[in-house]
């Protein structure tokens, strides 16, 4: 996760719902806490679906770029009556593409709730209690007479408590900004040389804790950052070393599956002409038998081959960053997030 996000800021500051003959009155916002109980300091994760309910498609600026880069504006609750703004971000303009939602269709995104990674911000979910959060949608191509159209979410709760036993005694050691900046942010700045080497010696001492999957999360995210950081430093690389054995990643430079041998076959895939993934996918397994699949988030748009380019060198080219191949019942292989979404 970075450790910065940005959201539109716009000139048509005031929302309104959109009206009777708007087809935005066909969009609505579901908002959902996949998890009921958090530990304090853990990043709340909320997911989000915007859906057309209508007959006809919608086009509408997507205001759900990634998960730290977007302009959903969010209020959070300590009643569920009294809602304030939840923005502790930084500000700045972005582009957001248009894209069409089509009938029955919905927009499906996550919303972190970064609150920990600039220690001079403002801080929320800060103390143990029942929070409750609810997200407008901006409609951004929609500003009319100074104002913009926004979907309302529903409102959602969650409880965050305070930690004990184990969890107490991990929080103690956590609970400074730099390492909540580490967790909130995924990436240690200047202080990597002294929060990198207090997580991995957390993780060691207490596996399986309730903050051990959230450490790990930000951990991973530190470790691919300094994996492909130049120039090469070999205090880094050694700690890049150390975090990869901890997290139980596979060693980069070996290859990938040497046990099966039809991934040294060519990939059939021609060096000049971008194919969409799915068919990219059929044309491999036409020529090799292997079948390549990726989970959602990992899934490229196009993709093409390279000159005598082997299965194997083509799966740890479109997987060498953020991600890592699994094998599967079938045979085939699926390439996923590293790592993997919090929930």
């Amino acid at each position: 996760m970075a450790a910065a996000s940005f959201v539109l800021a716009l000139s048509c500051a005031l929302p309104f719902v959109g009206e009777a003959d708007d087809d935005t009155v066909t969009l609505t916002f579901a908002l959902r806490a996949p998890r009921r109980e958090y530990l304090l300091g853990e990043v709340v994760v909320l997911a989000g679906a915007l859906r057309n309910t209508g007959k006809q498609p919608v086009s509408e600026r997507r205001a759900d770029l990634s998960e730290v880069n977007h302009a959903l504006d969010v209020f959070l609750s300590k009643d569920g009556v009294q809602f304030a703004p939840f923005d502790p971000r930084m500000r700045g303009d972005t582009d957001h593409p248009v894209e069409t939602l089509g009938p029955a269709k919905e927009w499906h995104f996550r919303v972190p709730l970064l609150y920990a990674y600039l220690p001079r911000l403002p801080v929320g979910l800060d103390r143990p209690g029942t929070y409750f959060v609810k997200i407008d949608y901006p409609l951004l191509s929609r500003c009319r007479g100074g104002r913009r159209p926004v979907v309302e979410s529903n409102v959602v709760s969650f409880h965050v408590k305070a930690p004990q036993g184990i969890e107490e005694n991990v929080w103690s050691q956590i609970n400074r900004p730099e390492f909540l900046s580490f967790l909130h942010g995924g990436h240690a700045g200047d202080a990597e040389a002294q929060v990198v080497p207090k997580v991995l010696e957390i993780l060691r001492a207490f596996p399986g804790s309730g903050y051990d999957t959230a450490l790990r999360h930000a951990l991973a995210n530190q470790y691919w950052l300094d994996l492909f950081r130049r120039p090469p430093n070999p205090a880094r690389t050694a700690r890049v070393e150390e975090m990869r054995k901890v997290l139980g990643l596979p060693d980069p430079r070996a290859p990938l599956f040497p046990e099966d041998g039809r991934l040294d076959l060519p990939t059939g895939l021609e060096t000049r002409t971008s194919l969409p993934w799915d068919e990219a996918c059929r044309r491999i397994l036409a020529q090799s038998g292997v079948a390549l699949r990726a989970a959602p988030e990992r899934r490229t748009s196009r993709i093409s081959g390279e000159p005598n380019e082997s299965l194997r060198q083509f799966m740890r080219r479109v997987g060498s960053y953020r991600s890592r191949w699994v094998a599967e019942a079938d045979g085939g292989y699926r390439l996923i997030a590293s790592p993997l979404p919090l929930q």
